[in-house]
C-alpha cells in the first residue's frame, strides 16, 4: 500500500546545531491514533534538520509539527492519489497525474511517486489506477481534515470545532454548587 508521511525535513535560516527534540511537539487530526516524535537528526546541509515520526501518518489524517522556541507549526498530511494536494481525492488529481506524466506540470516527488520508488516513471500510473480502483481502500472523493476548523462539520465525528482547533467532546459526571447534584458536564480536551 502506498504510505504517508514518516518524517520530514525542516530547512532553516541558520545553523541546526543546538535545536533537539524538545523544541517541537506534535498533534494529530482525524480520527488517527496519536503519532510521536521519535528523533531528530541533522539532513544533508548544516540548516536541514529531519524529524523523525515513530509510525507513519495514516491515510486520510494529518499531524501538526510545532517548533515551539518560535511558536511555528506546519499541518502535513495524506491521502492516497491527491496529486494536485489539495486535500481531495478527485477527478482533478487524475488529470494532474497525466500532466504530470505528459511533463506538462511538475508536482512535488511526493505527489507523483505514487508507488514510493523514490522516482517518478510511468509505473507509478498502476499504482495510482490501484488507488482508483479501491484496492487500497475507497479513497475516491475523500477529502483530508482541515488543520484549522471553522465549522463543527469539518472536524471528526465526537469533535467539534472550538477557535480554529477540532477538540474532543466527552461526558465527566461532577458535582456543582455544593448541592450534591449529579450533572454530566460537556468537557472540550484540546487535541491540536
Amino acid at each position: 500500500m502506498p504510505f504517508g508521511w514518516n518524517s520530514i525535513i525542516l530547512k532553516f535560516s541558520g545553523s541546526v546545531e543546538g535545536i533537539s527534540i524538545g523544541n517541537f511537539s506534535i498533534s494529530g487530526v482525524g480520527n488517527d491514533e496519536p503519532i510521536e516524535i521519535s528523533g531528530i537528526t541533522r539532513g544533508s546541509s548544516q540548516n536541514d534538520l529531519v524529524v523523525i515520526f515513530n509510525r507513519q501518518i495514516n491515510p486520510g489524517n494529518r499531524a501538526i509539527l510545532k517548533y515551539i522556541p518560535e511558536n511555528k507549526e506546519i499541518c502535513i498530511g495524506y491521502l492516497p492519489g491527491d496529486v494536485n494536494g489539495d486535500g481531495v481525492r478527485s477527478p482533478n488529481d487524475m488529470l494532474a497525474f497525466i500532466d504530470a506524466l505528459n511533463g506538462q506540470k511538475e508536482f512535488p516527488i511526493y505527489s507523483t511517486d505514487i508507488d514510493r520508488s523514490g522516482i517518478f516513471t510511468s509505473a507509478d500510473n498502476l499504482a495510482f489506477i490501484d488507488i482508483g480502483n479501491g484496492i487500497y481502500g475507497d479513497w475516491n472523493g475523500k477529502s483530508l481534515p482541515p488543520c484549522k476548523c471553522t465549522d463543527d462539520l469539518q472536524c471528526s465525528s465526537g469533535y467539534v470545532c472550538n477557535e480554529g482547533t477540532c477538540t474532543e467532546l466527552s461526558g465527566s459526571p461532577i458535582f456543582i454548587d455544593g448541592e450534591g447534584l449529579l450533572v454530566n458536564l460537556i468537557r472540550i480536551l484540546k487535541v491540536i
